[in-house]
């Protein structure tokens, strides 16, 4: 029994981390759409921690840590906005957001 359940974590654990990485790879893509278009602004609703109940503190990470890196290193997108349908998730954004510099990100 032990080593079952010992199975089904490692395959959850290995099913969560290649979300985390399509979900990392979703803003990529967006900004690269982005650029391709000559975009210069662009919005973010909280994905996936509606509905799909993602919890919400890793979703905000994974959106700023790849909005500040994508900024990082392209300045033709001037405006970034984090669209926060509620107060929970306005305030979600609002803690990652306190853990660094923020030139371009909203």
């Amino acid at each position: 029994m032990g080593q079952r359940m010992i199975i089904r974590h490692n395959r959850l654990f290995a099913s969560v981390r290649l979300f985390m990485g399509q979900f990392a790879q979703c803003y990529k893509n967006c900004f690269l759409l982005a650029i391709r278009h000559k975009i210069t602004t662009i919005a973010f609703p909280a994905i996936s921690t509606g509905v799909y109940r993602f919890p919400l503190e890793r979703a905000t990470e994974i959106a700023v840590r790849e909005t500040k890196r994508f900024l990082e290193s392209q300045p033709a997108i001037r405006k970034v906005v984090f669209v926060c349908f509620n107060r929970a998730t306005f305030d979600g954004y609002r803690k990652i957001l306190a853990k660094g510099p923020q030139d371009k990100v909203l």
